[in-house]
């Protein structure tokens, strides 16, 4: 049996503002998870997508914030992956405090939580990520201390 590998192409791998990314290409409709690690022993999820049309594009907008960060992509099956949280840095509204960007599934539902002592949570807003070209599912929230939540 010969197990299945998405494919990182090097045709599109390349830093712009900041930002590093490639493209992935695999069979259309899988689920591709690339992780990233700064010494290949302790690995973090950073980005799930959907391949549509058989590729999706990754970017690590964090990139530069490494002096190397090394980056492997694998196969996701049965259940939906745990979206991933990015926190954002200065393209947040001037009125928000706190702003990120949750990455997930098309249609996958999240539950943002807020809390002041990390043992008592409060949901400040829950929503259903749309379809955001070819890189998965998306919204660029913010955290507002007299306006709650908000997702874009």
């Amino acid at each position: 049996m010969q197990l299945l590998q998405p494919v990182i192409q090097t045709a599109g791998l390349g830093l712009s503002a900041g930002h590093f990314g490639f493209d992935v290409s695999g069979p259309a409709g899988l689920v591709v998870a690339v992780e990233g690690s700064t010494d290949f022993t302790d690995w973090i999820p950073l980005q799930t997508s959907a391949l549509v049309n058989g590729q999706a594009h990754f970017t690590d907008p964090a990139a530069a914030l490494a002096p190397q960060r090394f980056y492997r992509a694998h196969f996701v099956y049965g259940t939906s992956p745990q979206p991933v949280l990015q926190v954002l840095g200065a393209t947040l509204p001037s009125s928000a405090q706190f702003g990120f960007y949750v990455n997930a599934l098309p249609g996958q539902q999240v539950t943002i939580q807020a809390s002041t002592n990390l043992v008592d949570w409060t949901a400040v807003g829950t929503y259903t990520l749309l379809t955001r070209g070819a890189g998965g599912a998306g919204a660029h929230c913010g955290i507002h201390e007299s306006q709650g939540g908000f997702c874009l």
